[in-house]
């Protein structure tokens, strides 16, 4: 499922804006949801720089379901799309990494040739850079990504964080 996140909603007469629902609904709800075992970290989240689309993907199993979501931001920081998909299996890696994957074939749909990747999963982005190991499974994945894209590798670069340019 693709969201166009400009793009507006209409729910009892009125019109609004996807950004809105989505923080009604998150105001609603977070009242109700048990707190996290872990402690809370502050992350700031930093726009891309001119000329560059920045996506965040992230992917998430327990128990009964996958899946995994991403968006993608202008240099502004504002939204461009924004996508979420059930996911087969119980691999955490693989999910994650079908979630950075979606981003980029997204991306390319749109014309996007020069990406920042963002992913907390920092042994999903070790494979990409061919830094790690990986299963079988993953191999069509990677190598679909390693294809399409050039990775420019950074000094000192923040965990998960890696700027792509398209071919």
């Amino acid at each position: 499922m693709i969201f166009n996140l400009n793009q507006m909603a209409r729910a009892n007469g009125k019109i609004f804006n996807l950004n809105q629902i989505a923080r009604a609904n998150l105001e609603k709800w977070s009242g109700i949801l048990s707190p996290v075992a872990r402690p809370i970290r502050t992350c700031i989240w930093k726009k891309p720089e001119l000329g560059w689309t920045k996506l965040n993907t992230d992917g998430s199993v327990d128990r009964e379901n996958a899946g995994y979501g991403g968006l993608l931001r202008d240099y502004k920081g504002d939204p461009i799309c924004a996508f979420v998909s059930k996911a087969l299996g119980d691999d955490i890696f693989l999910v994650e990494l079908w979630a950075i994957w979606r981003g980029l074939v997204l991306a390319l749909s749109l014309g996007i040739k020069v990406i920042w990747v963002e992913s907390d999963s920092e042994s999903v982005v070790q494979s990409i850079n061919g830094d790690r190991p990986y299963s079988q499974k993953a191999s069509s994945c990677l190598k679909h990504i390693w294809e399409e894209w050039w990775l420019h590798r950074v000094p000192r670069l923040r965990r998960g964080n890696k700027p792509w340019i398209r071919q």
